[in-house]
């Protein structure tokens, strides 16, 4: 589900990045075609989170997608299964302490991070504080997760 990561990220730079407002827009739902106007994206081509991205693009040999989201205070992301997407490293950005909570089998696993791998093909949601994270998709689900916990 998830696995705490330890990356020496600059915060001061990445969080500057964030806080830029130029290119985000509300997530559309790729399946349904639905706007979420409390969920914000913005993906990254440029700067400092390219530069992280492309760091672990080489470390781990597969493709990387860094994307900025804004999760709006009072607006809870419902249990979910990414689309396009089988695993992603996040890093909080925000002061959050909201969890991110699977479920699985009738059970539900509650964690609170500031930089993880995360299975998002597991069920999970996210709950309702102003949440700032990067994320760096991926498609390669295996392949991460066996890297990370060797």
């Amino acid at each position: 589900m998830l696995t705490e990561i330890d990356y020496d990220i600059d915060m001061k730079m990445i969080r500057k990045e964030s806080r830029d407002m130029e290119g985000y827009a509300p997530f559309v739902d790729p399946k349904t075609g639905r706007v979420v106007d409390e969920w914000l994206i913005k993906r990254v081509s440029t700067g400092y989170a390219r530069v992280v991205s492309d760091h672990f693009e080489k470390i781990l040999n597969v493709e990387v997608k860094p994307r900025f989201y804004i999760q709006e205070k009072g607006f809870t992301l419902p249990f979910h299964q990414d689309r396009g997407t089988q695993c992603c490293i996040n890093f909080v950005l925000s002061t959050s302490k909201d969890p991110i909570v699977f479920r699985k089998d009738h059970n539900t696993y509650t964690y609170q991070y500031k930089q993880a791998l995360i299975n998002v093909q597991e069920e999970h949601m996210v709950r309702q504080q102003r949440k700032i994270v990067i994320s760096l998709s991926c498609q390669y689900l295996i392949c991460l997760m066996m890297k990370f916990t060797k």
